[in-house]
């Protein structure tokens, strides 16, 4: 089976509990994930949970949030035709009132010319926009919360 990974991270204002939070919410990844137009699960979010995506490049496919550590990490498994794509996000500390956000996408599958499109699919821009999508999505929450 044939690997690629694409990773990328950001230094976002708040702390790694919203930052989870946030991420934890699919029903609101559209929101900031530009990879995502729809996501839901048939449960509560725990690790096994399963549900459906519609990611933005391909049609309806099954996930499953394969790994949980709150507040610091979720991982994400999509089943798509041709392999399985991976989405790992971490949250850590590096202030009082800073989380480095890093996300990592990986994908596996046994066809060589189907990786090659995955990451000419411009999956990098879209995660740094999804990334400095979430900054905002947590901006607009705490400013609504003070309102």
């Amino acid at each position: 089976m044939l690997y690629s990974k694409v990773t990328h991270e950001l230094r976002i204002t708040g702390l790694p509990a919203e930052c989870f939070a946030v991420v934890s919410d699919f029903a609101f990844w559209y929101t900031w994930n530009s990879n995502i137009l729809h996501v839901s699960l048939d449960g509560p979010f725990e690790q096994g949970a399963q549900g459906v995506a519609i990611p933005t490049l391909y049609r309806i496919t099954p996930i499953r949030v394969s790994s949980v550590s709150e507040n610091e990490f979720i991982q994400v498994d999509y089943t798509i035709p041709l392999g399985v794509v991976r989405a790992t996000y971490e949250f850590k500390s590096v202030s009082l009132s800073e989380t480095k956000v890093k996300v990592s996408t990986e994908i596996r599958s046994f066809y060589g010319w189907f990786i090659f499109l995955y990451k000419r699919a411009r999956y990098r821009e879209n995660l740094i926009q999804s990334l400095e999508k979430l900054q905002k999505r947590l901006s607009d929450l705490k400013s609504n919360k003070t309102n």
